[in-house]
């Protein structure tokens, strides 16, 4: 309970990629599919104006028709899901980067003990990404072990404010590598917008040498999904620094988010050695329990679907790892009498 490990890996969903729905290639089936039936229904009109008899759609057209109806049925359900790619077998899969693959897959979580080695929780979902995952798996670790450890490691793909602010929150101390797009650390990154401290007090940010940017406006972070406060240097052109700091002819600006604080404290946390061997303990870790899971014991695929049936395979392949971790130990540490 002194350093525990959180990361997620990718495992591929049963399921055959070559069946997938892709929103691109409906919508282009959709168009011929259209022109098909509309031309059909233009011979309807030309019957009757001539008074040819009846005329019915004949049964290759009316499959189409079907087909159509089907295609605008599974455009439909994707765009009420936010998805571009849907597998009708697997619906709750998603397609992720597994082992250097676009597949459909699930991301299973697992936080596991530094000192014994053990996954002390575990959990599986269908987001592509970890940035949401961090306290989630530190409050299922609560819940299991009635606590959590001194310190939490995890790896930048975690690296989220409102994760951070969250855990804060929660009283979790974790340690999130942060990257070098949030906390540069080399060379020619004086003007990175981490290098601006924001004075909350007086709602102004000041640059590094020391300048003033002034509150301009609230704007909606699309990709984020919260508003964050604009703040604009008005002294660039005087500035002999201007070039290096910003191209923009209307003086720099930086956008303060509601998260900004928990990223600072994050940055000043990491400034700790101690913190710092913390998380470069991380590797050693977690990684070599998903390697053992999916390189010698050869899980690499899940035998269920759907996301409930995925969350009870992992906790089961997860316990048989945690078994046979104890079993070994207890072989190792047994003495056998002469």
């Amino acid at each position: 309970m002194v350093l525990h490990a959180v990361d997620g890996t990718k495992i591929a969903a049963d399921v055959s990629k070559g069946r997938a729905w892709h929103r691109e290639d409906l919508e282009k089936l959709l168009e011929r599919l259209d022109e098909v039936l509309d031309e059909a229904e233009l011979d309807v009109e030309l019957f009757r104006e001539h008074e040819l008899g009846e005329y019915r759609l004949p049964d290759e057209l009316q499959d189409v028709e079907k087909l159509r109806e089907a295609v605008r049925g599974a455009l439909k359900e994707m765009e009420e899901g936010g998805r571009v790619h849907l597998h009708p077998v697997d619906k709750q899969s998603r397609m992720m980067q597994c082992e250097g693959k676009k597949v459909f897959a699930y991301n299973a979580q697992a936080v596991v003990d530094g000192d014994s080695g053990l996954v002390v929780a575990q959990d599986v979902v269908n987001d592509e990404a970890d940035n949401h995952q961090l306290t989630a798996m530190l409050d299922e670790v609560n819940e299991v072990v009635g606590e959590v450890a001194q310190c939490n490691v995890a790896d930048g793909g975690y690296a989220s404010g409102e994760e951070l602010a969250r855990a804060e929150e929660r009283g979790y101390e974790v340690v999130v590598n942060l990257g070098e797009t949030i906390n540069p650390r080399g060379k020619g990154k004086e003007f990175h917008s981490s290098r601006f401290s924001h004075e909350a007090e007086r709602d102004c940010v000041v640059c590094p040498r020391g300048e003033e940017l002034k509150f301009e406006r609230v704007k909606l972070d699309r990709r984020r999904g919260y508003e964050v406060r604009v703040y604009r240097c008005h002294n660039s052109r005087q500035c002999p620094m201007r070039t290096r700091c910003s191209r923009d002819k209307r003086g720099r600006t930086i956008e303060i988010g509601p998260y900004h604080g928990a990223l600072m404290r994050q940055r000043l946390k990491q400034q700790d050695e101690g913190n710092r061997k913390a998380l470069a303990k991380r590797k050693t870790t977690v990684e070599p329990v998903f390697g053992i899971i999916k390189h010698l014991r050869g899980f690499r695929r899940w035998t269920v679907r759907g996301l409930e049936g995925v969350k009870t395979q992992w906790s089961l392949v997860c316990t048989a790892y945690n078994l046979d971790k104890v079993y070994r130990r207890w072989v190792s540490e047994t003495t056998v009498p002469v």
